[in-house]
């Protein structure tokens, strides 16, 4: 089942996806990637071997990506490729540091 991890943070989309780096997907290369393809604007791709997920806008300036019943969380994560388990283990590692985010099922 997939998953998306929705981030309540008052941090620019660059900032949290450096905090995201740091304390969650270590072993990930982060990257800024224009958002034409994902409703405009920029988002963050986090890649490994085995997964990539992406850090996106959740609001309405971004209509394709935007959940408006978690419209209390600025951004979410998701998986373009891997395993749940990724997602599940970067919650962990961020409420462990301080980050408000919830885990749901799409």
């Amino acid at each position: 089942m997939k998953h998306r991890l929705y981030l309540k943070s008052a941090l620019k989309l660059e900032q949290l996806a450096e905090e995201i780096n740091r304390v969650a997907l270590s072993g990930f290369t982060r990257s800024l990637r224009d958002g034409l393809n994902r409703s405009g604007g920029n988002y963050c791709s986090f890649v490994s071997e085995n997964a990539e997920v992406l850090l996106v806008h959740n609001d309405a300036r971004h209509p394709d990506m935007y959940v408006p019943a978690r419209a209390a969380f600025a951004y979410y994560c998701y998986l373009w490729a891997g395993q749940d388990q990724v997602l599940e283990a970067a919650q962990v590692a961020m409420r462990n540091h301080g980050i408000d985010c919830a885990l749901e099922p799409t």
